[in-house]
């Protein structure tokens, strides 16, 4: 809760990221989410061709605990 993540994806020429209806462009995003999200990347080649992965991003508020 509170930190920041970096999402990467490659072997396309563009990206598009989508969660919760919000839509981000580029081979990496970075996030700071208050709950656990899901982020699906759509890869589009220079031929067209379209794939898609997705990307579970977890979030705990007890963090540091011994």
């Amino acid at each position: 809760l509170g930190e920041t993540a970096t999402l990467t994806a490659t072997g396309a020429n563009s990206y598009t990221w989508s969660s919760n209806n919000n839509y981000l462009v580029g081979t990496q995003i970075v996030i700071s989410p208050f709950s656990s999200i899901n982020y699906t990347v759509t890869g589009l080649d220079a031929s067209g061709c379209s794939a898609k992965s997705t990307a579970s991003v977890g979030v705990s508020e007890c963090t540091g605990l011994s």
